[in-house]
């Protein structure tokens, strides 16, 4: 039950890059822009993930923006789709200062509070 509902989660999330992407490549070609590796390099200190639910159903969702272009606009649909397709309860959208900050601790507290589930996105 939960690699089906971590692959089907995984297409939603695909599905509405795809878009977004599809939606501005024509402008990116036109431009003869190429791609470029965003990746910074790696920490040596090893992460341990977040306990991962088996079901959103009944889950307030945290989407957190990162600033970037076109953030808000992938966080809304893929949070509107977490509710539709998978029976979230709702979303909390909140927006950093600035993608080169942290998130205040602030608004970290305030979220861990409200959500059960936390996603950071990143826009373009």
């Amino acid at each position: 039950l939960r690699k089906q509902f971590v692959n089907e989660l995984t297409i939603v999330v695909r599905q509405t890059i795809r878009s977004h992407f599809y939606y501005y490549q024509e402008e990116l070609m036109s431009t003869e822009l190429g791609f470029i590796d965003p990746t910074a390099n790696k920490s040596d200190r090893l992460v341990n993930l977040a306990e991962r639910p088996i079901s959103l159903n009944g889950k307030v969702i945290g989407l957190l923006d990162n600033t970037k272009e076109q953030a808000d606009v992938i966080l809304s649909t893929i949070g509107e789709a977490l509710c539709e397709r998978f029976g979230a309860e709702r979303v909390v959208l909140r927006r950093k200062e600035h993608y080169s900050k942290p998130a205040t601790h602030e608004m970290i507290m305030e979220m861990a509070n409200q959500v059960d589930v936390a996603i950071a996105g990143l826009g373009g």
